[in-house]
């Protein structure tokens, strides 16, 4: 007789989070479709039975199966397996269970219709739906919220809108927001508002409004701005629309930007009855702003607002725009020197800024209040020397009425900096960089001699250049960079320039200090006499010999004197014999099968060495 073996085996089913999408406390879901990959766990579904049951005592005797669909209900519910074989009912597997946990959908925040103002009042907008997104998710950062024309979209996760998004109903719109769980993949759709509101269209004013100067002659008086409401409004009707004055055009644009959502006029000039500039001229700005009872046509333009500037001039006193100041680096125009506290300024530099570039206000210039009073000028402004540092002279500003105004100007002479002016050499052994050693061409790091020019100074620093004539420009880009190969041989000039920093200087002051390169020759090479390469017998046929590398050392020191320099060392490594360690410890009776050996010989006053 045949003995026939069959088998049930589940696979492991893992526990199942289900959304509740509609949010009753129930859900359907496929037991079959959602499970039946799991528990075969690779074997063919033709050879099995599966069923799913709510207890394991129906699960063992393979009754009561559960419908497809299956409603769940409750936070969780344990279902049990049974696998049986299709060819043996006896042979099953009812061990395998797991939990279904029934999650609840987010729910979102609330959010009110999104307003947005149309600029050309079309009806169409573009609405940045992430404004949504903050009331939607309500603070948890673990939801996920998207848009969707459709509510069937939204559901189904797909096709998101882009954002910016425009309208496609004119003036009234709505789109669909899903709000999704990171963790858990439940999510909720809930429809969103869009209303498109007309901006009110301002008139600006066709002329500035304008004053003369009060009895106090500084500039400034008191404006009734209100006379221009009319103006302003022009067609629009003054009970729909309310008016409030700037002095920032930015104040008046977020006070309008902030209009729909969190209406705060605040920062607007208090009294617009009764203004006082405080600058001449000054531009004021107008926010025009529809109010509650602005409702027709279409939406209205409650909370839309439109800008207009409000030019306000006071005639004719010059304004005092000052005090201004100079600084210049000590210099040695007009025979002074760089340390004597005394530069010579254009003062002409100043005009503009003190006149405002209106282009007919005159401005004289004068060492003292008695010098104006006396109209005793200064002769040539455009080349003062001061007298002393700081020093503050006088200017008169008259406008094209003969209305005078004085100002102040403050000279003050900065110090350049005082570096050690005699570092010592920078000096660095011959190298091979171009491929020739013994050519008095090396490289430098400048900047190791940063710290010895500066002698401790602080807040300055150092810039290297080729000539004297560019470390006086100091262009940049025309410093020279470390590490930097010499030009001239062995022995060659450069130019630091020693500046202040800015900030916290006021300018960067500058002194020129030269400071000398020099290359150092390298010991001479071996003569002549250097015995390369070396033999000896194979005495034993071992393929090695045993070499006596020290009878080069007369031929590496040829004629130089023994006392200056470190005893000759030897390397199996050329990065060894660089570095200076490991040498070879017995280098009279070295083992060796044939091999590049590599000799160091170094000076001892300049630490240079030479490598053959």
């Amino acid at each position: 007789f045949d003995l026939i073996y069959t088998q049930a085996v589940s696979g492991d089913v893992e526990d199942y989070n289900l959304c509740d999408t509609d949010n009753t406390g129930d859900e359907a879901i496929d037991l079959a479709v959602t499970f039946n990959s799991q528990v075969l766990d690779g074997q063919l579904l033709g050879n099995y039975f599966i069923t799913y049951h709510d207890t394991q005592i129906d699960a063992d005797l393979g009754q009561n199966p559960l419908p497809t669909p299956y409603v769940a209900s409750g936070a969780s519910t344990q279902i049990f397996v049974r696998l049986e074989n299709r060819s043996d009912p006896t042979c099953f597997d009812s061990s395998e269970s797991f939990f279904i946990f029934l999650i609840a959908p987010p729910v979102p925040g609330f959010v009110a219709p999104y307003v947005v103002c149309d600029a050309d009042n079309d009806g169409f907008a573009a609405f940045d739906l992430e404004e949504f997104t903050v009331g939607l998710a309500g603070g948890n950062a673990d939801l996920l919220v998207t848009y969707h024309g459709t509510e069937l979209d939204a559901q189904n996760g797909v096709l998101p809108l882009i954002n910016p998004y425009t309208n496609d109903d004119i003036y009234n719109d709505s789109v669909w927001a899903r709000v999704e769980s990171n963790f858990t993949g439940c999510y909720t759709a809930v429809e969103v508002f869009l209303e498109v509101r007309d901006s009110p269209a301002a008139t600006v004013p066709a002329e500035p409004l304008r004053l003369c100067d009060d009895a106090l002659a500084d500039g400034f008086t008191v404006f009734d701005l209100t006379v221009v409401a009319s103006e302003v409004l022009g067609g629009l009707d003054p009970l729909e629309y309310d008016l409030y004055y700037y002095e920032l055009e930015s104040d008046a644009i977020l006070a309008g930007d902030l209009a729909l959502t969190a209406p705060d006029f605040s920062a607007s000039i208090a009294n617009p009855g009764a203004y006082q500039n405080t600058s001449n001229p000054q531009t004021l700005y107008i926010l025009v702003l529809g109010n509650p009872n602005s409702v027709l046509p279409n939406n209205g333009s409650n909370g839309c607002y439109d800008i207009v500037p409000l030019d306000l001039i006071v005639d004719p006193l010059p304004l005092d725009l000052g005090p201004f100041e100079l600084f210049l680096c000590d210099d040695e125009i007009g025979g002074s020197t760089l340390d004597d506290e005394l530069s010579t300024f254009d003062l002409t530099q100043v005009n503009d800024p003190a006149t405002g570039s209106d282009g007919v206000t005159q401005i004289t210039w004068y060492e003292t209040f008695a010098d104006e009073l006396g109209d005793n000028p200064i002769v040539t402004p455009e080349a003062y020397q001061n007298t002393m540092t700081p020093q503050t002279i006088i200017g008169r500003l008259e406008s094209e009425f003969g209305c005078r105004t004085l100002i102040t100007l403050t000279l003050t002479v900065l110090p350049n900096p005082t570096p050690n002016l005699s570092p010592t050499p920078l000096e660095v052994c011959d190298d091979d960089l171009n491929g020739t050693f013994d050519d008095g061409i090396s490289t430098f790091t400048l900047t190791d001699k940063d710290a010895e020019i500066i002698a401790g100074e602080p807040d300055v620093s150092v810039l290297y250049y080729a000539t004297l004539d560019a470390a006086e420009l100091g262009i940049a880009g025309t410093e020279l960079l470390s590490p930097y190969t010499n030009t001239t041989p062995v022995s060659q000039i450069v130019y630091a320039r020693v500046f202040r920093d800015v900030p916290p200087s006021i300018l960067p002051c500058y002194t020129i200090v030269p400071l000398e390169l020099i290359v150092i020759a390298l010991p001479d090479a071996p003569t002549s006499d250097f015995i390369d390469p070396m033999f000896v017998c194979d005495d034993d046929g071992d393929a090695q010999g045993v070499f006596d590398l020290t009878q080069n050392d007369p031929f590496v020191l040829g004629t130089q004197d023994p006392i200056d320099f470190a005893p000759i060392t030897y390397y199996t490594a050329l990065a060894d014999a660089q570095a200076g360690t490991p040498s070879i410890g017995v280098p009279t009776a070295f083992v060796s099968a044939g091999q590049t050996i590599w000799v160091r010989l170094e000076r001892l006053v300049t630490d240079c060495y030479r490598i053959s």
